[in-house]
């Protein structure tokens, strides 16, 4: 198994598992304690399938200088409203094949104490560590007819130490949600994505040249832009798996061809209800 993300294996010490009496106020599609539907997720026989909704949990610590992943590295952690769990492996960097990630369960009570825990944390203060190139964690809690809820911290479990005292009980907090949700996990296997963005890259890439497996050429694909003012576009179903095939083992930022157009495009997975093109 790939290293976990930096937030999971570094920071707090001490492994606080929250353990909430009540699941509260339900988010919408989310049952609450007593629900025929919440059971814990080892009870159910089904097993993890590729969820059609959009996430009520995010996790995205995709970028920092130390590992160039933009436009590769997929979500960290996403987190819907029938207890999957989209988990990514790795860092998505640049230079390393198309990122891992897992699916499993978690009790879908326990997405509703995490859904309260975190929207607890609205108004924290992570503060800002006077350290350098470290990446921005960014959790959004979304709920059905609430405006989402965004918690940001850098250097989340790297800088913990440059923050005061209030400022690190909040990271604590944070951090301890998430590896309790984290912790929680059951029925975990590979997940294989049905949809992926390709952004070009207008700089030179070594390695050898991938053939454009699509019957639509590089240029047809790429009719988007991203804040960046980058050329990107997505593609799903039999399109995602014959790129996800022909780009095998190489890196996901490698050289394409379709005949016509040789050009460098980073690859990066999209889970469910994720928009794309955005960076």
């Amino acid at each position: 198994m790939r290293t976990l993300r930096v937030w999971w294996v570094t920071g707090v010490a001490t492994f606080v598992v929250l353990v909430l009496t009540a699941c509260g106020q339900a988010v919408a599609g989310v049952p609450q304690a007593g629900d025929e539907g919440c059971v814990p997720a080892a009870d159910d026989p089904s097993g993890p399938t590729t969820p059609t909704e959009a996430p009520v949990i995010t996790v995205d610590d995709r970028v920092s200088f130390g590992v160039p992943n933009s436009h590769t590295a997929p979500l960290g952690l996403t987190v819907y409203a029938d207890g999957t769990v989209i988990r990514a492996e790795g860092n998505g960097s640049h230079a390393e094949p198309l990122a891992e990630l897992t699916i499993g369960l978690v009790d879908r009570c326990r997405v509703q104490q995490t859904v309260d825990a975190l929207v607890a944390l609205a108004d924290a203060d992570f503060g800002m560590p006077g350290i350098t190139d470290q990446a921005v964690t960014t959790v959004t809690v979304t709920r059905p007819g609430s405006d989402p809820v965004i918690l940001s911290a850098y250097a989340l479990g790297t800088g913990d130490e440059y923050v005061d005292a209030r400022q690190a009980a909040a990271r604590t907090e944070l951090t301890s949600t998430l590896r309790a949700l984290e912790a929680a996990r059951s029925a975990e296997q590979p997940w294989t994505p049905n949809r992926l963005q390709l952004t070009r890259y207008e700089y030179e890439v070594s390695g050898p040249v991938q053939t454009w497996p699509l019957a639509r050429s590089i240029a047809d694909v790429l009719h988007q832009r991203t804040y960046g003012d980058l050329s990107c576009g997505v593609v799903d179903g039999a399109d995602a798996a014959a790129i996800a095939t022909a780009l095998g083992d190489h890196p996901a930022l490698s050289r394409w061809t379709d005949g016509q157009d040789t050009t460098a495009l980073a690859i990066g997975v999209l889970v469910p209800g994720q928009s794309a093109c955005g960076g």
